[in-house]
């Protein structure tokens, strides 16, 4: 072989080894290109497993949770006025409200078996956790991620009231993530607890009750515990004793310097306060238009009259209108013709500012309010004037708790009454609660005076069917005697019995003590 032809051959072995090398480093790099790819797309499907567990935060959870819990008991609640829930055994009395919570919390499917007529509610699948968790996979799986496990743990569920007001749950539950290579898988399990604040909620005890006898009442709870924490918290308290008058009224207080001022359609409401000689010079017409008076002074003290033939010492009688002749009776007083029908007291110690507040919801405006008793009516006055001396049942009275609460509809606690959960149950007012019974007053025109007058105004009492005993001075349908007898009152007449006036500690106001309440 000659020179030439060597050197060709071995520009050949050359250029085959070149390009052999070329070759394989090439392959190399691919293989190291597709790893390395590879690695990449794993490492980007776990940081994508990991993103998304990391945003299911325990707070997130939590709130969710909330939510589908406290539209849970709406639902429940609203349920139970025709439906209510099975009561558990006795050691269990919501054995089947919490099972119907846990399946609701699960599903948004409470079934037929916890409620005493077996018809459960519609399912609404989309407002439960298992709803939300299809809606969440709907979304992950755009980027190649869902939801593979869901799970909440049954034993570790609670639900149960904690407070007048409050439901508390607990939970345990897992959700577990993957990929959909299926290479990738993260899981976590979520503590979750919180509470449903029932504030809002329509008494679906007194819905059901109502409903029965004529048109559903949809009373909402409302409670003022900082004002009110127990049925002491409303006693009727007597701010003044007196020294003599005639028959009782209710109303908002009305100095005498303002009260010629004051629109005329309002002051058949307002008790007018002031000393008898600035009374009196409102004039005999102007007097007549307000409907009653607090005297702070003692007119005719100790003045000698002659009354119905006899003589009398008509001490602050004399204010009366009966018409009196004179022996030794104060000129000033002899002719108060004007105040036969005018419920009035005297009261030398009265100040108007020790008053409690209240509003005059008519004139848009707050006031101060008292309700006032003397002893006797105007009749009884004319066969024994001594029927005025000062008694238990006379006085200026504080009734402005009493009021506000009734007026407002709240509720207080009391042992004697049933709890929240109890009145999604049957027989509510049959059950009670040593720690969460709670009950309210029931008035208004919803509550049909035909059908509802007649029985104790507390629902616990109303609905077990107490008979009233006795009106309630000053309270709805009797702020005066006259409409406290007056049969056809819009609203009802409020009335209790012996049981609860003697719990509420209002005898004093009742009207089987002082001035009575039928025309």
């Amino acid at each position: 072989m000659d020179i030439k032809t060597k050197r060709g051959f071995l520009f050949v072995i050359t250029v085959f080894l070149i390009l052999t090398y070329i070759l394989l480093s090439i392959s190399v790099w691919v293989k190291a290109v597709e790893a390395s790819e590879r690695t990449y797309s794993e490492l980007y499907k776990e940081s994508t497993v990991e993103l998304v567990i990391e945003q299911l935060t325990p707070a997130k959870v939590s709130n969710i949770s909330n939510i589908v819990m406290t539209r849970g008991v709406f639902v429940l609640n609203k349920h139970a006025v025709d439906s209510p829930l099975n009561a558990g055994p006795e050691d269990d009395e919501y054995y089947y409200i919490e099972k119907a919570m846990l399946e609701y919390l699960e599903g948004g499917s409470p079934g037929e078996e916890n409620f005493n007529n077996t018809r459960a509610p519609e399912s609404e699948y989309n407002a439960s956790l298992g709803g939300w968790v299809g809606n969440l996979n709907a979304s992950l799986l755009a980027i190649g991620v869902y939801i593979d496990e869901f799970e909440i743990y049954d034993d570790s569920f609670t639900f149960e009231q904690t407070g007048i007001d409050t439901l508390s749950y607990s939970f345990d539950m897992k959700i577990s993530l993957r990929d959909t290579t299926g290479t990738t898988s993260l899981s976590r399990t979520y503590e979750v607890d919180g509470t449903v604040n029932i504030t809002g909620f329509v008494d679906p005890a007194i819905t059901r009750e109502t409903k029965a006898i004529n048109e559903p009442v949809y009373r909402q709870f409302f409670f003022m515990t900082g004002l009110y924490p127990d049925v002491e918290s409303l006693n009727a308290g007597k701010e003044y004793s007196i020294d003599a008058g005639q028959g009782w009224f209710y109303g908002p207080l009305v100095g005498v310097s303002g009260a010629a001022s004051m629109p005329d359609e309002h002051k058949h409401r307002y008790i007018v306060y002031g000393d008898y000689s600035a009374i009196r010079g409102l004039g005999d017409e102007e007097m007549n238009k307000f409907g009653g008076f607090i005297l702070t002074n003692r007119p005719g003290d100790g003045g000698m009259c002659t009354y119905m033939g006899s003589d009398y010492t008509g001490e602050i009688e004399t204010f009366n209108a009966i018409s009196y002749t004179g022996i030794d009776c104060d000129p000033e007083i002899e002719d108060i013709d004007t105040m036969t029908n005018k419920p009035y007291v005297v009261v030398p110690a009265f100040d108007y500012e020790d008053m409690p507040d209240c509003p005059d919801l008519v004139r848009d405006i707050n006031r101060k309010c008292v309700l006032f008793i003397a002893n006797a009516d105007w009749d009884d006055l004319i066969s024994d004037p001594e029927a005025k001396l000062e008694t238990e049942h006379t006085g200026v009275f504080n009734i402005e708790a009493l009021r506000d609460y009734t007026m407002c509809g709240y509720y207080v606690p009391n042992p004697d009454s049933p709890s929240y959960l109890q009145r999604l149950l049957p027989g509510s007012y049959s059950r009670n609660h040593s720690l969460f019974g709670i009950e309210t007053f029931l008035i208004g025109e919803y509550m049909e005076p035909a059908d509802y007058e007649q029985y104790d105004r507390l629902d616990r009492e109303m609905f077990n069917g107490t008979m009233m005993d006795y009106f309630i001075r000053g309270m709805p349908g009797c702020k005066h005697q006259g409409m406290c007898s007056n049969t056809e009152t819009v609203t009802g007449r409020f009335g209790l019995s012996t049981g609860t006036i003697e719990e509420y500690d209002i005898e004093n106001i009742d009207c089987n003590g002082g001035a009575g309440c039928s025309g």
